[in-house]
């Protein structure tokens, strides 16, 4: 399921697929967020139609999954989520998506985190860094359940970097 959720009072909207409800999804994620968040659209779709939306609209990418959205793009971001797409998949994206699908149905319980930061690992080797980074956050409140660890170093801007020197070195 593609869903739209939007934080209230603001005009952030989060583009995300889940393999349970919508609702589930939200009252997870409405723990940590100071908004409001309300289910703004959701429909069938799969976590390549996800990544798909999130690569089409990347521009208005403020965080993770959150994008920012006036009227006339929300209304561009609704008809893409319509929108029938084919595409073939290499085969790191369909393990990805597969691993990423089997960890969602058990809901992080009875998981090994070795699923988690394999997929994490995939994510990188398919170039979505900031994706791997939300998802090793995410499994880590999911086994941690928010305890733990509570430094965690600013990853994004490492993996950038990193980047940043490989293309300077070409």
């Amino acid at each position: 399921m593609i869903y739209l959720i939007k934080a209230e009072e603001t005009s952030l909207y989060k583009i995300g697929y889940t393999a349970g409800s919508p609702e589930t999804r939200m009252e997870s994620l409405q723990t940590g967020c100071p908004h409001k968040l309300v289910l703004f659209e959701h429909m069938n779709g799969s976590i390549e139609k996800e990544k798909w939306l999130h690569e089409t609209f990347k521009e208005y990418r403020k965080q993770g999954e959150w994008f920012e959205f006036d009227d006339v793009i929300l209304k561009k971001v609704c008809k893409k989520m319509l929108e029938k797409r084919t595409s073939s998949k290499s085969e790191t994206e369909k393990t990805r998506d597969m691993l990423e699908r089997w960890i969602r149905v058990y809901d992080g319980t009875d998981v090994s985190m070795k699923y988690f930061l394999e997929l994490a690992i995939l994510e990188i080797v398919l170039s979505n860094y900031d994706t791997a980074i939300q998802r090793i956050l995410e499994f880590k409140n999911l086994i941690y359940g928010g305890s733990g660890l509570k430094v965690v170093p600013k990853l994004t801007e490492k993996i950038l970097n990193t980047e940043l020197y490989k293309k300077k070195e070409q």
